[in-house]
């Protein structure tokens, strides 16, 4: 299992980011998108949730929330979209 990604940080959106690692893109949904800037490298840890309707990647700026997110979605009711509005909150 992947924990995190190291890279740089090439696009900066509203509720996601395009991380550039070992030369690919890659699209991730992150809380409080205001903690990452564009240009800035750095590691983010990471959920991949893929089912038959969705293949997302969602980061987080640090373990600890990583962990939160994971036992969030856990709960019956609550998917990832609920468990990162429920971190933008915190």
């Amino acid at each position: 299992m992947l924990i995190y990604k190291y890279g740089k940080i090439m696009h900066v959106n509203t509720n996601y980011l395009i991380l550039d690692h070992n030369g690919e893109g890659e699209l991730i949904y992150v809380p409080n998108i205001e903690r990452f800037k564009k240009d800035e490298v750095r590691k983010i840890f990471i959920s991949h949730i893929q089912n038959e309707y969705n293949n997302t990647t969602y980061g987080f700026d640090n373990f600890k929330e990583l962990v939160i997110f994971e036992d969030l979605i856990s709960l019956q009711g609550i998917g990832p979209k609920i468990a990162i509005s429920i971190l933008n909150e915190g």
